[in-house]
């Protein structure tokens, strides 16, 4: 499904008004896969493995996990861990994985013409803006992260009547300090960042069945559609 969505966008093959649109009015990165070994290893050795499959320290245990590893706030002690053995190991210190030094030094790099980022996960059929790493310390533009929240959602629902619950990642969630979405707002500043948790509730959760990989897919192009159209007005770009 994510290594769909660049043809998509790109080719527009049902030449889509409102594709064009999007490519016309902004400029488009796309990490299909963050964490292509750990996703290897998982497909063919040893499923639901999460982390990467960077050595430890230790050498006991492979892997770090890639969002308990990001920078801003980062605190193995608040939804991590410190055990090399845990599947939420947050690492010996932030962007110690070569994969989340190089989305953040992306992100970095990019964030003086960059206004969202859209951090797509699996399950939960969940739109979740920062802060993970608390939910004490709510961002001072809330309001206006959880407008474009429902706006997501909505576009969401108007497809197949699919129903995600908008909240943040601490307070509706649970506290995880070193996610992606948290470091793209609190060092990138990228404005509107969220975690978006794709089907479903826990039916099937990480095994969803084949036939509803599409439509997850075609709801995430109507989501990024609506998305970046309500973007575009409402922040008068």
């Amino acid at each position: 499904m994510a290594e769909s969505c660049p043809n998509v966008l790109a080719l527009n093959p049902s030449n889509n008004p409102a594709i064009d649109s999007a490519l016309e009015k902004f400029d488009w990165y796309l990490l299909p896969v963050v964490n292509p070994d750990g996703y290897e290893y998982q497909r063919t050795t040893e499923r639901y493995w999460r982390k990467n499959r960077q050595p430890s320290p230790s050498g006991s245990c492979i892997g770090v996990d890639l969002n308990r590893n990001f920078e801003f706030k980062w605190n193995p002690a608040i939804g991590g861990s410190t055990d090399t053995c845990s599947e939420v190991y947050a690492g010996t210190k932030s962007l110690t994985a070569p994969k989340t030094a190089a989305v953040g030094k992306l992100m970095r790099d990019i964030h003086c013409h960059t206004i969202a980022y859209l951090d797509i996960h699996a399950y939960g059929q969940m739109w979740l803006w920062p802060w993970g790493y608390t939910a004490d310390d709510l961002p001072s533009d809330l309001q206006d992260l959880k407008h474009y929240a429902k706006v997501g959602a909505n576009a969401i629902s108007n497809k197949y009547n699919t129903q995600f619950v908008i909240g943040g990642d601490a307070t509706d969630l649970y506290p995880a300090a070193g996610g992606a979405d948290d470091y793209a707002k609190g060092v990138a500043g990228i404005q509107y960042s969220y975690t978006v948790e794709l089907r479903d509730e826990g039916t099937y959760g990480f095994e969803l069945p084949a036939n509803q990989i599409v439509p997850t897919g075609e709801e995430m192009l109507e989501v990024i559609l609506a998305f970046a159209k309500e973007i575009f007005v409402r922040e008068d770009l």
